[in-house]
């Protein structure tokens, strides 16, 4: 049932996607918090500031067109999105991605939510075996994205993952940590749901990419060069330091 509501709300996406039109950036947004959310039905958070600044020096207006990450990643194969921001770099995305360096963040620690009284993943060892919840198409780090030994579920959602967890479908899920923490806060579940003490802190850089497809394909090296400009000037530490603490 929750594959064929992925599949209907993917086609919906895609039905209204907007087309790409001249002066404009067609951004595919995904919810991670605080990097990338929605409040009151307006896009909100550091990656949103900072692809604003980035389309203002290129003379753009962005356009944000919501989805899960599996319904972004499918606009930007398409064309029917150009840019995305906070990926993960792999083999099967630079296919039809532009990595831009630098990179937003160098690290995105990931890290795994337990129920309360469970016994704790303290190591990575600890994952063996178990039925780990994720994200559908997010990648987190190896060897954890291709490890047999542990059991992955992939759903699109993080109120999916925490009903998961609670009917023990799976014994954790994996997210960023940043975005784990805030819904936890805000849905309300952090006596019923821990942080694990094993949290992943390795080299693990989140970029800003374009679509291969995408016209702007063409001013790669223009964009690489602004992110280079605030990167230097601060001015990204600046736009982190309003939703990081």
């Amino acid at each position: 049932m929750r594959r064929l509501v992925s599949i209907l709300l993917l086609a919906a996406v895609l039905a209204c996607a907007l087309p790409v039109r001249a002066g404009q950036m067609t951004v595919a947004f995904s919810s991670l918090p605080p990097w990338k959310m929605t409040i009151q039905g307006q896009p909100l958070g550091a990656d949103v500031d900072l692809i604003r600044a980035v389309a203002r020096e290129m003379g753009l207006e962005p356009v944000f067109v919501r989805g899960t990450l599996e319904e972004c990643l499918a606009m930007l194969r398409r064309g029917q999105a150009e840019v995305m921001t906070s990926l993960l770099k792999t083999p099967d995305r630079e296919r039809y991605l532009i990595y831009l360096d630098p990179p937003l963040r160098e690290n995105e620690d990931k890290a795994f939510y337990q129920r309360a009284g469970d016994r704790p993943i303290g190591a990575y060892s600890d994952l063996t075996g178990r039925r780990i919840g994720v994200k559908t198409d997010a990648v987190y780090f190896q060897p954890f994205d291709s490890d047999p030994a542990i059991t992955r579920l992939a759903t699109p959602n993080i109120t999916d993952l925490i009903s998961m967890l609670n009917d023990k479908t799976i014994e954790a899920f994996a997210l960023t940590a940043a975005e784990g923490d805030y819904w936890l806060r805000v849905l309300g579940w952090e006596g019923e749901i821990k942080k694990a003490p094993y949290v992943y802190q390795g080299l693990n850089p989140a970029y800003l990419a374009i679509a291969r497809r995408s016209p702007l394909a063409s001013r790669a090296a223009e964009m690489s060069a602004i992110l280079e400009k605030l990167k230097s000037s601060g001015a990204m530490a600046r736009i982190t330091a309003r939703y990081v603490r």
